[in-house]
């Protein structure tokens, strides 16, 4: 996202490429945790968390860690990509709610900084789920929202669930045939969203709002026995 990279450094870039964040800092953990989040980074993510929260999640993990890694990522960010929108994608004023220590708190432990979910994991976890479902089909606008904030984070698995039933079967009868594995059809389909919804963006100097009221005039969301889902005409 351009408000982001105007604020990154070239060395921050190299290190973010390597999934190495500078936790030498509060500011520089913030910034490495918003830019997984843009740019779907699950292990840049995980490195970013104290830990006590890593030690907690490998515990919750059953079977493959990897998959477990990405999967609470792309739940994580279901929540903060609504943060990120929330602030129109104002770098500053996301790290600002993040150093309230309320919801995203970055804390210091033995000299380095970290994002330490500790916390909310415990009372998650005591009520028996650590996250649950993705998209929320409960109307348009809900829905809507979702899809907007899922492309411009590059939440795959949040878009995906955007999509109804019909419009998943046919992705991946259409991009079988190129022997894609299922996350590459998910990335590649939020990829050909992106430009669009960034240029929307613009085109309202990133008020939210009013981008999300044009772009839900004309998006084809439909309603299904109750629920509301994203299915364009042609793919």
């Amino acid at each position: 996202m351009i408000f982001f990279t105007a604020g990154c450094s070239d060395q921050e870039e190299e290190q973010y490429k390597t999934n190495e964040p500078d936790l030498t800092t509060r500011e520089g953990t913030a910034k490495a945790v918003i830019y997984a989040a843009m740019h779907n980074k699950p292990e840049l993510f995980w490195n970013c968390l104290s830990p006590n929260t890593q030690k907690i999640l490998k515990q919750s993990a059953k079977g493959d860690l990897e998959k477990f890694k990405k999967d609470f990522f792309a739940k994580f960010n279901k929540d903060f990509q609504r943060l990120m929108s929330k602030h129109q994608f104002n770098q500053k004023k996301i790290m600002a709610e993040m150093f309230n220590g309320k919801l995203y708190p970055v804390k210091k432990i033995e000299n380095l900084w970290y994002l330490d979910l500790e916390g909310s994991l415990v009372k998650r976890k005591s009520r028996g789920s650590v996250y649950k479902s993705l998209a929320n089909h409960s109307s348009k606008a809900a829905l809507g929202d979702n899809f907007l904030s899922g492309v411009l984070s590059s939440n795959y698995d949040l878009v995906w669930d955007c999509l109804s039933y019909e419009m998943q079967e046919k992705l991946r009868k259409a991009e079988k045939n190129k022997g894609l594995d299922l996350y590459d059809i998910k990335k590649n389909f939020v990829n050909e969203h992106k430009p669009e919804i960034e240029k929307l963006l613009e085109k309202y100097q990133f008020d939210a709002e009013k981008a999300k009221a044009e772009f839900l005039k004309k998006a084809p969301i439909i309603q299904v026995r109750g629920k509301w889902y994203y299915h364009p005409k042609k793919i």
